[in-house]
């Protein structure tokens, strides 16, 4: 491996360097995601068309939810001038 700065370790190396970068890590962290959901036929056309996948989440009130995920400038966009504003 000389042209790269990867260093050799065996596995008692690997595994304690992993645990210890591990274990600085906070268990949980919070991001804002923007999902469209509901009935969405009526702006099917003007979704993003960078993923078509369906995203299925569950609140923590147990409420199931399946949406696409859009980038907020798309939000901004697609709410322009309906009278929508950000919560």
């Amino acid at each position: 491996m000389p042209h790269t700065h990867w260093q050799d370790a065996d596995r008692a190396e690997f595994v304690h360097a992993w645990e210890t970068e591990i274990a600085a890590l906070p268990e949980f962290t919070d991001s804002n995601l923007h999902i469209v959901t509901g009935l969405l036929l009526p702006i099917w056309k003007r979704l993003p068309n960078d993923s078509h996948a369906r995203l299925p989440l569950q609140t923590d009130d147990g409420e199931r939810i399946i949406g696409r995920l859009v980038s907020p400038a798309w939000v901004a966009q697609a709410t322009q001038g309906t009278g929508m504003r950000r919560r």
